[in-house]
This record gives structure tokens, sequence and C-alpha cells, in this order.
């Protein structure tokens, strides 16, 4: 019945559930809170719900009507939307950290053809810690030669270990890479 109260955008939708539900159960604010974010989370598109409006909204916020509380809601919503991108660099960073600094970024666009080429199926490849090193290092600095290899894990990188992903079809060959001496 409340979840249906707003109309519009979502901000102005969550603030006339809030207001419908304070006005009709005055004595319980956790309630309109709880329903607001739901109202915001259907009107967003969410799956789940997050309590933006729950921990953004003041006492006195709660005391607002009409225009006043929209405006706080807006204030709440950007207010958490701040400090969700705060979180997630700092996640990433950390991320950063535990990956020994590797980090793997991609544009949005490429996100479908990366997710298809990810995607072995049953396949199982059976590959060691140092084979997925080996294949991610490939993948960061491609091209790359095996010299290239050496310089980044300090040691030879074995042709049976670069056959062996390539007849998994995980690498592919590129152009001979042009050095003095070479034939």
């Amino acid at each position: 019945m409340w979840l249906d109260t707003g109309q519009g955008a979502p901000a102005p939708q969550a603030a006339a559930v809030l207001q419908a539900v304070i006005e009709d159960q005055p004595r319980d604010p956790t309630a309109a809170l709880i329903l607001a974010d739901a109202a915001l989370t259907q009107a967003l598109g969410w799956t789940h719900v997050f309590p933006l409006l729950a921990l953004g909204l003041t006492r006195g916020d709660l005391l607002k009507t009409d225009e006043e509380l929209r405006l706080a809601c807006h204030r709440a919503i950007a207010a958490a939307a701040g400090e969700a991108t705060r979180e997630a660099a700092d996640l990433a960073r950390r991320a950063a950290r535990l990956a020994g600094g590797w980090v793997f970024r991609t544009r949005p666009v490429y996100a479908a053809a990366i997710r298809a080429a990810a995607d072995v199926g049953e396949q199982d490849l059976d590959l060691r810690e140092y084979d997925v090193a080996v294949l991610a290092a490939i993948a960061y600095h491609q091209p790359i030669t095996r010299d290239g290899l050496k310089d980044i894990f300090g040691k030879e990188i074995s042709r049976d270990l670069i056959g062996r992903l390539h007849a998994q079809g995980l690498i592919g060959t590129g152009p001979r890479s042009p050095r003095r001496g070479a034939p």
C-alpha cells in the first residue's frame, strides 16, 4: 500500500513513502525508513535494499514534509553515493595490494567479449599457479616475448609451458620479435 504512494523519480518516490508512513505511524520512524529505502530500491530496479535513507537522514529530517523532505532525501542519497564511491576506491586499492600490485581493468564495452572468452564451460584446464601467473603476464603485457617474460619473472620461461598454454587455446602466436642477430 505505502510502496505505491510515490510518483516520478526515485528520490521523490521514496520521500512520498516516507512521509505517508510517518503521517500514518508517527511513532515508528524505523518502519518508515525501511519502507522508504524499499521504495527507493524498487524505483531504481535494484535487487537488494540498501539503507541509504535510514543512514543518511537525521531525526530533524523526519519532521520535514513535502519539498523539504524530498530535498533531505536527495541529500541523503548524494551523501551515500559519495560514501559508496570512497568505499569502492578503498576496496580497489586493497584488492591491488592483495594481488601484489596486479590490477586488470578494461572498458565496459569489452565486458561481453571478456565474459565470453572466460566461459570455459566444462573444460578442465589443469593450470598450476605458476602457469596462471605466466598467462596473466602475457595477457597484461601482450604482445610479449619469452625474453619479456624472463624480465618479469627473473628466470627463463620454458617453451613447454608456452606450448601447453597454446595447445589449450589460451594464447596465440603473434608476429616474431625483430632482434639483432635473428635469422
